[in-house]
């Protein structure tokens, strides 16, 4: 990983969107079904907004409009916890 991401990466963490503070607000601290999570990650050539480490079974992409994060923040949630029961192909 170069610095050049992990700079990006800490830019990123402090100015983050309406739905990203809203969605880690419900995922920081292993709120959210014992799960930790972790924001703003290099991972490869890409950033990673919210990341579960304790999986350490590969990286499953779930993407969500800052729309479904807002006005469904329910539905993201469940989704997010359907994937993290869900077993890795």
């Amino acid at each position: 990983m170069t610095s050049e991401r992990r700079e990006f990466a800490r830019a990123l963490r402090k100015q983050p969107t309406r739905a990203e503070t809203i969605l880690w607000g419900r995922l920081r601290s292993s709120r959210f079904h014992g799960a930790k999570f972790r924001r703003q990650v290099p991972f490869d050539r890409f950033v990673v907004d919210f990341y579960c480490h304790a999986s350490k079974l590969g990286v499953r992409i779930v993407r969500f409009t800052n729309e479904e994060v807002c006005d469904d923040l329910d539905s993201v949630l469940a989704r997010i916890h359907a994937e993290l029961r869900a077993p890795f192909d």
